[in-house]
């Protein structure tokens, strides 16, 4: 292992250890050699060569050329026109300042056949949900940056000798690429799931794809993490073409692009060359004692090797390479770039905008003033932004993260994590495990995770999203927006006008203060709008919807639901299943809509419905005024045969003209009236102006029979429906559309108020 700094313009390789390498302000050639280096070029146009090994390579200021080699490398080139490539591994290619050329070869081995879905060389790594092992990470930064990615040509051993130079050993590629005897006599080898964090066109950012027979198969756009904003996803295969040959349809993996969308007049394919498989060995290693270091006011490149360190970067844009060891780190004023490696560090990026890996083991980073970017990587890191416009992420283990005041970006990471966006508009992704959420003042958006979740908005309009698991939300003031995902959610709105979406799962919701506008979605909700004007739709599930204080819109929408309105003058609809109705207080109006399905055709005919398997009768509702001049409306729906339906829709829209589809009448049941089933209203009373309307194509009341049902001596009126189209006949007469049993007053047909001339269909569009 060795640490070394260099003169201007040397040559330098390094051992089989963990060396830390850093170049002069000349032009140097630095070889990192095996183990885990930290190799930096500092001023000059440098040549940095990594190796075998999980390698920190740095270009500093100057036109650098930089290589990560094998390893799960970070390589950065900063200011100037940098060109880098990762090499094998998981790699993290950031280019800085300055228009880059970043460089992603193919380094995940041998796609699966596309003819028979079997490898040449099962045993060699390839793309891997889990492991990752070849995943690269592209990050311009500012400037017009070119993103590469070059495929490289493998073949089967015998193949590469027959077309190798006997004296040089140069492979002729383009000669392999002509080996199509066999499937696989050569192959394309994959590049993994890449992803480039900020495309953008407007600074004349470029994505080339090149490699023998590679072409884009699609770009799909979806979003990735959960904020709403779709990525694109662009899908690589190798296409020999219509002829065949030893490699067609392979999936070559993904490019993930954040930032600007991507279509395909945005990249440049060039299918044509033969570029080949190869690897580049450059050997290379530093003090194993607590060491004091302190750095200058200038550019300092400190490397505290093993041991318990302290180190201070002081004044200046400072790499600071902690190494092994419970180490203090500090970088002081200036853009810092800060590594803790193995130990558990405690780092402090100062003033200016720094950027802190934490590495292994539990390690509290602090990033202080400026606009910093910080990693805590594994174990239980504790991680604090400071002030600005800061970019967290936990990594592995039970992290606590506070992004302090400016508007943050952070990304917990797997583990129970706790975290706090403070001040500003923040960002926030919880990821695996269960984690706790606070987003501070600001208008915060914040995703969950997978995991049991507790989120809590906090001052600010948020967007608040729970994702999977049974999470628990609640916004605080202001308009907010919640929505729960999968699981058994609890969800309160608190202040505001609020839109909340619960998502499947057995959720309990409460609006709260506000206007605030509430879906249950899937599972069995209980749902309290709270006070105001609420607007609430139950979705699937059997759901208990209150509407409390306010005016309320309320749905049940599908299962067998019990709907409140509480105190207001509120509007209930009920849609499918056997739901209960309850106006509660106030002027309401509740509404049974056809939930019952084709009737039994009536007329004179042998033949059957058109759809026999369709419920009918086992919709019945329940309907509950309560105190106030309540409306009872029962609405029933036209229905029609597949065929007739879309004769009548828009070929654009698919929106159903239901008054044309009502006037086709050369068969029976060409349309229908589809029934309500048998409902019942408990309370009906003509002294508080309560009503009854009944509004449906064609639909009249059959007749009012009378009988005490539940043997109290009082009778009650049960109201017969049909549809009926008149003399001339028409494709369903005499249909029996279900009943109403009315409780209370009785009721004789100058009560009800009937609307024959209506069409309202059993859906809008097709």
């Amino acid at each position: 292992m060795i640490n070394a700094a260099l003169e201007t313009g040397e040559k330098f390789w390094g051992t089989d250890g963990n060396d830390t390498i850093a170049g002069g302000e000349g032009n140097d050639t630095i070889g990192g050699g095996n183990g885990d280096d930290s190799l930096s070029g500092n001023g000059g146009n440098d040549r940095i060569m990594a190796s075998h090994g999980d390698d920190q390579v740095s270009g500093g200021e100057g036109n650098d050329r930089l290589w990560g080699g094998n390893g799960n490398d970070t390589v950065s080139g900063d200011d100037g026109d940098d060109t880098i490539s990762g090499g094998m591994g998981a790699d993290i290619l950031d280019g800085g300042e300055g228009n880059d050329r970043i460089i992603s070869r193919s380094d995940a081995g041998v796609p699966d056949k596309g003819h028979d879905h079997s490898q040449m060389h099962p045993h060699q790594p390839s793309l891997d949900a889990d492991d990752s092992l070849a995943d690269d990470t592209l990050i311009g930064g500012s400037g017009a940056d070119t993103f590469r990615f070059e495929l490289l040509l493998n073949a089967k051993e015998e193949i590469i000798k027959k077309h190798a130079d006997p004296v040089t050993g140069k492979v002729n590629w383009k000669n392999v690429a002509g080996e199509n005897g066999n499937a696989h006599d050569h192959w394309v080898d994959r590049i993994g799931n890449e992803t480039i964090l900020d495309f953008n066109k407007s600074e004349g950012d470029k994505i080339e794809i090149v490699g023998h027979t590679v072409k884009v198969d699609q770009i799909e756009y979806k979003d990735v993490d959960g904020d709403g904003i779709n990525e694109s996803i662009i899908y690589l295969i190798s296409d020999q073409g219509d002829h065949g040959g030893a490699h067609n349809k392979d999936e070559l993996g993904t490019i993930t692009v954040y930032g600007d969308k991507v279509e395909e007049s945005d990249l440049k394919v060039n299918a044509g060359v033969y570029f080949g498989a190869f690897t580049s060995i450059y050997k290379t290693v530093g003090t194993d004692e607590n060491d004091l270091i302190s750095g200058t006011d200038n550019k300092d490149t400190i490397d505290g090797g093993d041991g318990d360190d302290t180190l201070n970067g002081e004044a200046g844009n400072d790499r600071i390479f902690a190494g092994d060891g419970d180490d203090l780190v500090s970088g002081g004023d200036g853009k810092d770039k800060l590594w803790g490696n193995v130990g558990n560090d405690t780092i402090s990026g100062g003033d200016g905008d720094d950027t802190i890996t934490g590495g292994d083991g539990d390690d509290v980073i602090t990033g202080e003033a400026g606009k910093d970017r910080l990693w805590g990587n594994a174990d239980n890191d504790k991680i604090s932004g400071g002030d600005d416009n800061d970019t967290l992420g936990g990594g592995d283990g039970d992290d606590t993260l506070n992004g302090d005041a400016g508007n943050d970006k952070i990304w917990a990471g797997d583990g129970n994590d706790l975290v706090s966006g403070g001040e500003g508009s923040d960002r926030i992704t919880g990821n695996g495990g269960n984690d706790s959420i606070s987003g501070g003042d600001g208008d915060d958006t914040i995703t969950g995770g997978d995991g049991d979740d507790v989120i809590t908005g906090e001052a600010g309009k948020d967007r608040l999203w729970g994702n999977a698991d049974n999470d628990k939300i609640s916004c605080g003031d202001d308009n907010d927006t919640l929505g729960g995902g999968d699981g058994d959610d609890t969800l309160n709105g608190d202040a505001g006008n609020d839109k909340i979406w619960a998502g499947d799962g057995n959720d309990l919701v409460s609006g709260g203060e506000g206007s605030d506008r509430i879906t249950g979605d899937g599972g069995n909700d209980s749902i309290s709008g709270g006070e105001n004007d609420d607007t609430i739709t139950g979705g699937d599930g059997d759901d208990t919807i209150t509407g409390d204080a306010g005016n309320d819109k309320l749905w049940g929408d599908g299962g067998n639901d019990s709907i409140s309105g509480g105190e207001g003058d509120d509007m209930i609809w009920d849609r499918m299943g056997e739901d209960v109705l309850d106006g509660g207080e106030g002027n309401d109006i509740l509404i049974s809509r056809s939930d019952a399905g084709e009737p039994d055709i009536a007329q004179e005919t042998d033949e059957s419905k058109v759809y026999p398997d369709q419920p009918f009768l086992d919709a019945d509702d329940t309907l509950i005024g309560g105190l106030g001049a309540d409306t009872f409306r029962f609405e029933l729906l036209l229905d029609a045969k597949d065929e007739i339906v879309e004769k009548h829709a828009d070929p654009i829209t698919g929106k159903v003209n239901w008054r044309k589809v009502a006037h086709k009448n050369d068969n029976v049941h060409d349309h229908w009236v589809n029934g309500i089933g048998n409902d019942t209203i408990l309370d009906f009373n003509k002294s508080e102006g309560d009503q009854i309307r009944i509004a449906g194509h064609t639909v009249q009341v059959d007749d009012i029979e009378y009988l005490d049902l539940n043997a109290d001596g009082i009778d009650e009126s049960i109201i017969h429906l049909i549809s009926d189209q008149g003399g001339n006949g028409g494709a369903h007469d005499q249909d029996k559309l279900g009943t109403i049993t009315v409780y209370g007053d009785l009721v004789e047909a100058s009560d009800l108020t009937a609307n024959a001339g209506v069409f309202y269909g059993a859906f809008n569009a097709i």
